[in-house]
């Protein structure tokens, strides 16, 4: 594998904080939606290191319909880093990945409630996922995630929401192999 190699990876998901809440902790459940650009920072390592993988590096841009709680949406911009634990051209591709951001949203509006105090807050999460190619450039993706969120105590209101979800999705790897 040489050259530059970059992906695109469309998903779209559910993510749900009744199972992580207290009784008397607010639920907050969305459906999300999100595209990521990915380059792979070291492509030749997946000829080299005897835990064949690469790192890639990941912009990402999402958009969420809340379906249980206060608010009506949330959107957000990310970095993430991803560890792909096998070759691209591997029949399943195994990763995991952690990331941040900021995540714009309504749900502060709603001041009965005390996750969310402001417009803008921080998200952190980690994911797990596979990827599985249906052609050269191609694979469809199925991943777990743990999505956090919260303004690191900048407002009163700030119980933050942990969630979790599945997501599913399509990825078009392309550059130079």
């Amino acid at each position: 594998m040489s050259g530059n190699m970059h992906s695109v990876q469309v998903v779209a998901g559910y993510l749900d904080s009744a199972f992580l809440i207290e009784p008397s902790r607010p639920s907050l459940d969305w459906v999300q939606a999100g595209v990521r650009f990915g380059w792979i920072v070291d492509p030749g390592r997946v000829a080299t290191n005897n835990l064949k993988g690469h790192f890639e590096a990941i912009a990402e841009i999402s958009g969420s319909s809340i379906t249980d709680g206060a608010g009506d949406f949330m959107g957000g911009i990310g970095a993430k880093i991803r560890y792909n634990f096998a070759n691209p051209n591997a029949n399943v591709v195994p990763y995991v990945q952690l990331g941040a951001g900021l995540n714009f949203n309504d749900v502060y509006k709603d001041e009965t409630q005390g996750l969310i105090g402001q417009a803008l807050e921080f998200s952190l999460e980690t994911s797990v996922g596979l990827r599985f190619p249906v052609s050269r450039n191609w694979s469809v993706d199925i991943e777990g995630m743990f999505h956090h969120i919260s303004n690191a105590g900048m407002d009163d209101r700030n119980i933050g929401v942990n969630a979790g979800g599945v997501f599913v999705g399509a990825t078009y790897l392309y550059g130079r192999r």
